[in-house]
């Protein structure tokens, strides 16, 4: 699976990822520090990790029944971030439906469900050697419905078997806080990071929102009415939500704003 990193001797996004069975790296051109170039980053990794799948041939989805669903997650997915999702998903999938010589749609049946469950939660990773989590098989149960009830739509079986299912979920585990000494030393870290990675951080641990939410806008900051705006959130731009602005915050965002020519600057970059 292609993945981009930053190395400290360049600006620019790298992406590592293998061609023929040979893992290897490539400048992006493509600079951290900017939001934009971020997100051609990210674009670029998910469409390298999709060639990867086809070019392997090594999954269900080389065969014949199986070969259109990379197309379709490509097509389905909204961002680059959710395609690199979905082929991940999705590449477990298929390594279990060659695993249990299911061929195509039509060979699936509803207790393929546990198997795969079963499956999903015994398989080791190999660098780690830890083993999936019932919540994250579960993931991959809701990836292979999806593409079952596609298969249906598409005339290439009658019905789609895992419709209708229902698996109860674990409790997730308690995330734990971040101490006064983890903060010290993130912050000691992060003042030798790219000044967006700074201002990220301090909107995450005033707010509690997600690090991935603190790419807004100075337009999404009301200084006068002491409010402050997430418009893409998880979920999508359905769940956007505006919370009291912290006083932390304040003196950050009147100095961006005295400095900023207009209110279209992103905090991000």
């Amino acid at each position: 699976m292609a993945s981009i990193y930053q190395r400290k001797d360049s600006p620019h996004w790298h992406i590592r990822t293998k061609v023929r069975g040979v893992w290897t790296s490539q400048n992006t051109g493509l600079r951290v520090d900017s939001a934009r170039d971020t997100k051609r980053a990210k674009l670029l990794c998910a469409e390298r990790t999709y060639a990867e799948a086809v070019a392997t041939g090594a999954t269900a989805e080389a065969a014949a029944g199986w070969r259109w669903v990379g197309a379709f997650l490509k097509h389905r997915a909204p961002s680059a971030k959710t395609l690199e999702m979905y082929l991940l998903r999705w590449r477990h999938v298929a390594q279990f439906l060659e695993d249990a010589g299911v061929a195509d749609p039509t060979q699936v049946r509803r207790e393929h469900a546990q198997e795969l469950l079963e499956w999903r939660m015994a398989r080791r990773r190999p660098a780690s050697g830890k083993t999936a989590c019932r919540n994250t098989a579960l993931l991959d149960l809701k990836m292979l419905r999806m593409v079952m009830a596609e298969a249906v739509a598409r005339n290439l079986c009658a019905s789609n078997a895992l419709a209708g299912m229902k698996m109860a979920k674990d409790q997730a585990a308690e995330k734990p806080e971040v101490t006064a000494e983890e903060q010290r030393q993130i912050e000691a870290a992060l003042a030798e990071q790219p000044v967006w990675m700074q201002r990220a951080w301090m909107i995450a641990m005033a707010t509690g929102c997600r690090l991935r939410e603190t790419s807004i806008e100075l337009r999404d900051v009301d200084l006068v009415g002491g409010s402050l705006h997430f418009p893409k959130p998880k979920g999508g731009r359905g769940r956007a939500y505006t919370v009291p602005l912290p006083a932390a915050l304040r003196p950050l965002f009147e100095g961006m704003a005295a400095r900023s020519r207009g209110l279209k600057t992103a905090l991000a970059e």
